[in-house]
């Protein structure tokens, strides 16, 4: 009973390891990348909001990012910032 429950085990660590593999993508070649400024919206760009949210500033106006969050991206308070 031990040896079934211990190749179980492996089994599931197994499982899980490779669910938690990321993919990498490749941009699409259709579409215009934009270098941009991201920050916290309300902090640094003075967007209304609730806490802190993504944000990007393209050409001097300012946009909150839908889909994703600003820790998605790393610690908002880290001490060397953003």
């Amino acid at each position: 009973m031990q040896k079934s429950t211990l190749i179980s085990c492996l089994l599931l660590l197994f499982n899980i390891a490779l669910q938690a593999q990321t993919v990498n993508t490749i941009p699409d070649s259709s579409k215009q990348l934009l270098k941009v400024e991201a920050s916290c919206g309300s902090c640094k760009f003075g967007i209304p909001g609730n806490g802190c949210e993504l944000a990007v500033r393209i050409d001097g106006k300012s946009y909150l990012v839908n889909g994703t969050t600003i820790d998605d991206h790393g610690d908002a308070h880290a001490h060397d910032g953003f």
